[in-house]
């Protein structure tokens, strides 16, 4: 509109985040069992991300590839994973938690049905990569809920690393166990 001025963006200010849980003028912090059921796609991610080491032996095997090319599958998970740290903590801050955590368990589900389908070396280094990706978003926002559901709170971050150590052990337990005992693990 004509006449009207903006100020510049170094005078605006971004939005002030909510006082801590039990500060005057907070809202009620959730219970406690909110704050454990928000840290469950911390744990699937990380039994995602896991769940595929008892099943390289076995893809090896099938595909005949070579340790040093494993070591490439890995790295493709480390640059995916990388990629993600460094954004969606950022973006997760701006737009939500729940806008990047949907779309990183989304993006799991798309790298499981990539190491159950891969035909190929190549098939799997993406799988590899796409399960970073996810890795990285859902760590990043995943984190960040469970650290604001907290807030205030004694439990504090015991929440978000419980379900990483869960979900780093169940996933290559859980894989293991049905390598051996499916008919077609992989």
């Amino acid at each position: 509109m004509p006449g009207t001025r903006t100020a510049p963006a170094s005078s605006r200010t971004a939005p002030q985040p909510a006082p801590p849980a039990g500060a005057a003028g907070a809202p009620p912090a959730p219970p406690v069992r909110e704050v454990w059921f928000a840290a469950w796609p911390i744990a699937a991610i990380f039994i995602l991300s896991n769940a595929a080491m008892p099943l390289y032996a076995v893809w090896q095997r099938q595909l005949g590839f070579r340790s040093g090319t494993l070591t490439l599958i890995y790295a493709a998970y480390i640059a995916g994973l990388l990629g993600a740290l460094a954004v969606a903590g950022v973006v997760s801050d701006r737009i939500g938690r729940k806008p990047v955590l949907i779309p990183a368990l989304l993006l799991g589900i798309v790298a499981c049905l990539g190491y159950a389908t891969a035909p190929s070396v190549a098939a799997l280094a993406a799988a590899r990569f796409l399960t970073g990706l996810a890795t990285g978003a859902a760590v990043s926002a995943g984190m960040a809920a469970v650290t604001d559901l907290a807030a205030g709170r004694r439990i504090g971050p015991l929440p978000a690393s419980t379900a990483v150590v869960l979900g780093a052990g169940i996933g290559p337990l859980l894989a293991g166990v049905l390598s051996e005992t499916a008919p077609a693990p992989t």
